[in-house]
């Protein structure tokens, strides 16, 4: 328990640190600082600094995918989805704007598709694809909807409602023979 419990520390004070400074900038040393923890803690529950996001995207993804899975409509799970970027698009805009942009890309392509895996699971739209086309499927909208998300959170006002019709739209289509 403890160890989740430095584990959520050290994560909070990354985002904290974020909305603070540019995270080309953040550092090692301004994580320990900030959470009053030693360097060797760090070290011991993460690998580095993108460790510490992957592990957020993830825990962000279980999240989300738990939730989902109580819904009973994909609209609503789609709609769902886009809010929870879009409350975290400054942090994804500076994560965009860093130096780190394609391991981000790649983390956030990661979460996209366990998200898009569960969901298409829960709602039993796997079921006519063979095993090679649903992971081509994964990887085709998993892609495409890592874009849509990136360039979501970069505009400044969106209509969730339009682009979750959209997007199920596209999918229901995509995964229907």
């Amino acid at each position: 328990m403890a160890e989740t419990a430095t584990r959520e520390r050290i994560a909070e004070a990354l985002l904290e640190l974020m909305k603070k400074k540019n995270i080309d900038k953040i550092t090692v040393k301004d994580v320990v600082d900030h959470c009053n923890i030693t360097r060797q803690t760090f070290y011991y529950h993460y690998q580095d600094m993108m460790d510490v996001f992957e592990w957020i995207c993830r825990k962000k993804a279980d999240e989300m995918l738990r939730l989902i899975l109580g819904m009973d409509e994909a609209e609503t799970t789609i709609k769902y989805f886009l809010i929870e970027i879009r409350r975290d698009r400054d942090i994804v805009n500076k994560m965009m704007d860093s130096r780190k942009r394609m391991e981000i890309e790649e983390i956030l392509l990661c979460m996209t598709k366990t998200f898009l895996k569960g969901m298409i699971k829960a709602r039993g739209l796997n079921r006519e694809l063979v095993s090679l086309d649903l992971e081509i499927t994964l990887n085709f909208y998993s892609y495409a909807i890592t874009g849509i998300m990136i360039e979501l959170c970069r505009k400044k006002e969106i209509d969730i409602d339009a682009y979750a019709k959209a997007i199920l739209r596209v999918l229901e289509k995509g995964l229907k023979r």
